[in-house]
């Protein structure tokens, strides 16, 4: 499977979408048993634009479900 295919999947079996802007999407993840939104049980990633490039980054740089969904906007994110 491709990288390409690897992330549309992924992305598409995410539990929460927000498309913030045209340019800013999150996508969240949460514990399995779990989707309370103002807990700390979410994996959280953050899909931006600059120019023609898309980036895709994590929040604290990993895929734990130790955030916040609620606080996705206010989260540091990086790339794995």
């Amino acid at each position: 499977m491709s990288f390409e295919t690897k992330l549309v999947t992924l992305l598409s079996d995410a539990d929460k979408v927000d498309e913030a802007s045209a340019t800013v999407f999150y996508y969240g993840w949460f514990k399995p048993g779990s989707s309370n939104p103002a807990s700390a049980i979410a994996k959280i990633a953050r899909r931006s634009q600059t120019s023609t490039v898309w980036s895709y980054e994590w929040a604290d740089g990993n895929q734990n479900y130790d955030n916040v969904w609620n606080d996705r906007a206010s989260l540091t994110y990086s790339h794995l």
